[in-house]
């Protein structure tokens, strides 16, 4: 390979891991636009999955501003949505903590919405306790 080559993959390579929750929406988008022909060679197959997920977030003070957990979590690039099993919400605000459970989520990356279905139940405890279920 020229040099020239080897800048022009690690340019790729640097854009890719920089917007790594759009990237696989863009790519398989634009490829989609130049060769329609080539959209049914690609199932809605999955690009990547993660088991026993356990994300938390921290607040400006560095305090536990929530917590989320799925047992599985799948990424399709094609929608660049996350299709998320039992996922599971624990908010800490100490004056209003929260917990959020559901059989199934769905988060859509490009506009950072996370959508819960089946059996969601909420729950707030606190002085003034609330369950609610859908």
């Amino acid at each position: 390979m020229t040099p020239e080559q080897l800048d022009l993959i690690a340019s790729s390579a640097a854009a890719a891991t920089r917007d790594r929750r759009g990237f696989g929406a863009s790519f398989y988008g634009r490829l989609f636009e130049l060769a329609p022909q080539v959209r049914t060679l690609f199932p809605d197959d999955i690009d990547y999955f993660v088991t026993n997920m356990h994300y938390r977030e921290l607040n400006a003070n560095g305090e536990l501003d929530f917590e989320f957990r799925s047992p599985r979590l799948e990424h399709y690039p094609l929608d660049d949505v996350s299709r998320i099993q039992v996922p599971s919400v624990a908010i800490a605000d100490p004056a209003s903590p929260w917990q959020v459970d559901a059989l199934r989520g769905e988060y859509r990356h490009q506009i950072g919405l996370l959508n819960l279905s089946e059996e969601v139940v909420m729950r707030k405890s606190g002085d003034d306790p609330i369950e609610i279920y859908t």
